[in-house]
């Protein structure tokens, strides 16, 4: 078995929000584009993964009141 590279893993596509992104769009977005987790971006880059088990959800459902991802990431 040939071994797999990350590339055929990868997408152009990537979901992130920023740290700014109120809670209610987070699991929005996970939900909408069937996500486990998204990146968490400030100016200078990445800072986190927000993932449905970070967030206490273990699968998609209602959004739940607004928080922003700051608060979610701690």
């Amino acid at each position: 078995m040939k071994p797999l590279k990350v590339g055929a893993l990868m997408t152009d596509g990537v979901v992130s929000v920023v740290l700014a992104t109120p809670f209610r769009e987070v699991a929005e977005l996970l939900a909408e584009h069937d996500i486990s987790g998204l990146p968490v971006r400030d100016r200078d880059g990445v800072v986190a993964v927000v993932d449905r088990l970070s967030l206490g959800e273990g699968a998609p459902g209602p959004a739940t009141p607004a928080r922003s991802a700051h608060e979610i990431t701690g």
